[in-house]
């Protein structure tokens, strides 16, 4: 009678020990902390990783996602697989005569547990915007998506405040001589004082602000600063130029650069977003080698596909079937995930596929640029 009654409390805590385990097959998302700071968004999260997560020898990819439906921004992926599933990725990459390239993965095994660290520059949809875990398991002969996870919902990344500083009334005016940098904000479109920032704001680009500025053009789906292309040799000698003259100035600094990279509008939305940020990036490692304008007064702005520019463009221009271009820019949205179409494609159907042909020839070359670039100064 007592082994008998051993034999099912043993059996009992077996079976709330196991359950009490995760599933040797699972992934499993958690502790997520998400911070804006200083105009970048920080994500972190734990992933534990079963056992027999990855069967066999396929390959398990999550790839974080800040998305708000319309815009997304992909994160460094999380890749899973054991030494078969190398082994069987090594064959094919050999097989198919080129290797698949992630962007900055993160790599773990079965049965193993990391933290997860990556981020992203801060764009005003963002606020709002969710974390959400695509995945997809691949194998040597076939793959299959994994239900999107979504880890965080209505993330909190307002914009920055500003301190609006109460006007003080004085009853005497004195004129102040003119400083250096008040001379050539007179003479260059492109140099203003520290004080007109205020009309700029993160993840808005007024026509205004684009009014007067620099512009650096790149060669297609290229991250190059070359003097060669376009006016580019004038329009950097001037940039560099202004800022010397300001800089060796008794009475005038650099307060800020403000550099916004754009990309033209073909090919997929994601890859172009990355094109654009990393054009103002490339701006602002040139002016870090090339200037003594330390690194955290070179401010930067992601525009992403440059649509307006792209209008802009096209309302200036006697296109015959312009009023139909415009109404689509105006109209359809980048990408619509339910018609599974958006602004590119419904462009492309006008008049056969020529209105494109047209635009990709004349007009995408212009949108392929930082086209934003102004320098702001203080006086000593």
């Amino acid at each position: 009678m007592k082994k008998i009654l051993l034999l099912i409390l043993f059996t009992i805590a077996l079976g709330i020990s196991s359950q009490a385990q995760p599933s040797k097959k699972s992934v499993s998302f958690t502790d997520r902390k998400i911070e804006l700071s200083g105009g970048t968004v920080t994500v972190q999260f734990r992933v534990d990783i079963g056992k027999r997560a990855a069967a066999g020898g396929r390959t398990l990819i999550y790839e974080p996602v800040l998305t708000n439906g319309t815009y997304r921004w992909s994160l460094p992926p999380v890749i899973i697989q054991g030494a078969r599933a190398r082994v069987a990725q090594s064959r094919h990459d050999w097989a198919a005569g080129h290797a698949i390239v992630y962007d900055n993965p993160k790599y773990a095994g079965n049965g193993s547990m990391l933290i997860y660290n990556a981020a992203a520059p801060w764009q005003l949809w963002m606020h709002g915007a969710d974390l959400v875990i695509e995945g997809l398991d691949m194998g040597c002969c076939s793959e299959s998506i994994i239900s999107p996870l979504v880890v965080a919902e209505n993330l909190d990344l307002p914009p920055v405040r500003r301190t609006v500083v109460e006007e003080v009334e004085v009853t005497e005016i004195v004129e102040l001589p003119k400083t250096t940098g008040d001379l050539l904000a007179e003479t260059v479109s492109y140099v203003r004082h520290a004080s007109e920032m205020d009309s700029f704001e993160p993840g808005q680009l007024s026509d205004e602000d684009r009014e007067g500025s620099l512009t650096v053009y790149f060669r297609q789906a290229n991250l190059k600063v070359d003097p060669e292309v376009g006016d580019n040799y004038r329009t950097l000698t001037d940039m560099l130029g202004s800022i010397r003259r300001l800089q060796d100035s008794p009475d005038s600094r650099v307060s800020h650069v403000v550099v916004a990279g754009f990309a033209s509008p073909e090919g997929s939305f994601d890859s172009n977003d990355r094109l654009a940020w990393n054009r103002a990036v490339a701006i602002k490692d040139y002016l870090l080698r090339n200037s003594d304008v330390p690194a955290d007064r070179i401010q930067l702005y992601n525009g992403s596909e440059d649509w307006r520019g792209l209008y802009l463009q096209v309302e200036k221009s006697d296109l015959y079937d312009k009023s139909q271009i415009l109404d689509i820019i105006d109209n359809v949205p980048i990408w619509d995930p339910v018609r599974k179409t958006g602004r590119e494609k419904e462009l492309m159907k006008l008049d056969g596929g020529r209105t494109y042909r047209y635009l990709y020839e004349h007009f995408f070359p212009k949108l392929r640029n930082a086209a934003y670039i102004k320098i702001y100064y203080e006086n000593k």
